[in-house]
């Protein structure tokens, strides 16, 4: 079981839809074909989708697909895919946004993944399209000597995540698309601890 499938229940009270991640998303008011990676639950989804846009989420964990799915009656696309292999999923240019936002991309194991999935990107990203994607800034957590997140209260909740990070620095580009990603490896083990 993932650490996220240990959250699901939770996982909308710990990590509401941020207003901010969606006005930045909604930079044209043409309705869009929209790729969001690491969709967890979905809620970004959700409000796009109801917003006119055309979107598909995906995750890796089957647990929390199903329960993006099953919060509305009508709504986005959800599948369980591989961000490494979605191009294999979509058509060529498909994508007029792809959205990778919450650090799913530390989720990547090395470089030669980065590259893999930058060169994935942009093959199902139109040629006028726009990546955008959110990480830590792990060079700040740790010049503040920030070993582990911060916890997360929420209603009487507290979620604290401990971690370990090994960190090593790679910057790699993609020459199709002129995609650039500061990429900071970090091998993280994830505990949960509920109060």
């Amino acid at each position: 079981m993932s650490f996220y499938t240990n959250i699901l229940h939770y996982y909308d009270q710990l990590f509401p839809l941020n207003e901010k991640k969606l006005a930045f998303v909604l930079d044209s008011e043409q309705p869009q074909k929209i790729l969001d990676i690491g969709c967890a639950t979905g809620s970004l989804c959700h409000e796009l989708y109801h917003k006119g846009h055309q979107v598909v989420g995906i995750d890796i964990d089957k647990a929390i697909i199903e329960h993006a799915k099953g919060k509305l009656p009508e709504g986005p696309q959800f599948k369980a895919l591989d961000m490494l292999n979605v191009d294999k999923h979509f058509d060529a240019g498909f994508f007029d946004q792809i959205l990778c936002f919450d650090n799913t991309l530390a989720h990547l194991p090395n470089e030669m993944a980065v590259r893999q999935f930058f060169k994935a990107m942009a093959n199902i990203l139109a040629s006028d399209g726009k990546f955008k994607c959110e990480v830590v800034n792990y060079d700040q957590a740790m010049e503040k000597g920030m070993l582990n997140l911060p916890p997360i209260e929420v209603d009487g909740m507290v979620l604290k995540r401990h971690q370990t990070m090994e960190l090593e620095l790679h910057y790699c580009r993609h020459d199709a698309k002129q995609l650039q990603v500061y990429h900071e490896q970090n091998v993280l083990r994830q505990d949960l601890d509920y109060q």
